[in-house]
């Protein structure tokens, strides 16, 4: 992953709290990286058929993408889960490849079991150093697509 220290955390925007209205109790606090709930917005469409896990880019957090989720939600008739990464708004921890790439299979985890998705009915997102662990979770999985801006070649370029 390309990793560029990150500004102080953002506050959430004018519009409201972080948090979603969720489908059936599904909390996104139950996606969890050892024992510790992993930070994400859930914003549900009601009827969607599937769902985008938004990896954001860097400088960036829930608060600062959270019109752009919103936008995709309601463009494209998906839900929308976004992931914070650590070190990033109000995710505790060092903000470092491993952390980010546990944060996003806890994600992936949460969509399948709370949210009771099969992978083809999710889509991965990711801008800029979140096609990182898109990518990451793509190779892994069989995912029904999978959507980069904005991508880094190698960690040089």
């Amino acid at each position: 992953l390309v990793w560029i220290p990150q500004v102080p955390p953002l506050e959430p925007r004018e519009d409201g709290p972080l948090e979603g209205a969720y489908p059936d109790g599904a909390d996104p606090k139950q996606a969890k990286v050892y024992g510790e709930p992993v930070p994400c917005l859930l914003l549900p469409y009601e009827s969607a058929r599937f769902l985008v896990i938004f990896f954001h880019s860097n400088a960036e957090d829930l608060g600062k993408c959270r019109w752009f989720c919103h936008f995709m939600r309601d463009q494209f008739q998906v839900h929308v889960l976004a992931v914070e990464y650590p070190g990033y708004g109000v995710c505790s921890g060092p903000p470092t490849r491993e952390g980010v790439i546990a944060n996003a299979h806890a994600a992936l985890q949460f969509a399948m079991q709370a949210l009771k998705l099969p992978l083809e009915q999710i889509m991965l997102f990711g801008r800029s150093i979140g096609t990182g662990p898109a990518l990451q979770l793509a190779s892994r999985f069989k995912v029904g697509g999978v959507v980069l801006v904005t991508p880094f070649l190698t960690v040089r370029q």
